[in-house]
């Protein structure tokens, strides 16, 4: 807000604020409904920086009107996650490693502590150098990368350890998401609520 004035000075009504604690807040389906409806959609770009699951909202309805992905731009500086941070076991078989994540542990952290010898970059989930592939999960994962797609993510089958997490299937039912069978108390079957969450990967 510091750049508010000379902002107005320079646009004028082609400046728009939105403002929650004013009840301005931003409806992304109707800024992008009106980029898609305007003539000049093919070459109109949108730059966005935010929190995760707003840059996330743009970014699955900016696909779904079918505009240009590469006129949709923005830089990441690290995925908060649709969950708190929660401690859980990784595990890597073959190499007879298992070791605890914790809350202000990543997975590559805890894997280098246990001796793995693993592939890194950025470290922000961006590079995807250090995406593993999963063979088990008791639990849901928490993906907060930027560099595996929708649709590799609903996959299952790999994770960037550097930014992303396992959360017990409680965790995922409180926000709504699937989970084992319920019992008629509304309890998870054969997942008892102190379980922590275990995520069994191999590395490259």
């Amino acid at each position: 807000m510091v750049y508010l004035a000379e902002l107005r000075m320079q646009h004028g009504d082609r400046l728009r604020v939105h403002i929650d604690d004013e009840n301005l807040s931003l409806d992304v389906v109707e800024l992008i409904d009106e980029i898609a409806a305007d003539p000049r959609r093919e070459s109109a770009e949108l730059y966005m920086c935010g929190p995760i699951r707003l840059m996330d909202a743009v970014r699955r309805y900016w696909a779904t009107c079918q505009l240009p992905v590469y006129n949709l731009r923005y830089e990441t500086f690290g995925n908060s996650g649709w969950f708190e941070p929660e401690s859980f076991l990784v595990r890597i078989p073959r190499l007879g490693i298992e070791t605890t994540v914790g809350t202000h542990t990543t997975i590559l952290e805890a894997l280098t502590e246990a001796g793995a010898d693993m592939m890194f970059d950025c470290r922000k989930g961006e590079c995807g150098l250090c995406q593993v592939d999963i063979k088990e999960v008791d639990g849901v994962i928490d993906h907060r990368d930027v560099f595996l797609s929708e649709k590799q993510q609903s996959a299952g089958t790999k994770l960037c350890t550097c930014v992303s997490r396992a959360v017990s299937h409680s965790a995922a039912k409180a926000r709504g998401i699937p989970a084992p069978a319920v019992d008629g108390d509304g309890d998870l079957v054969g997942v008892p609520a102190a379980t922590r969450p275990i995520l069994t990967i191999d590395i490259p």
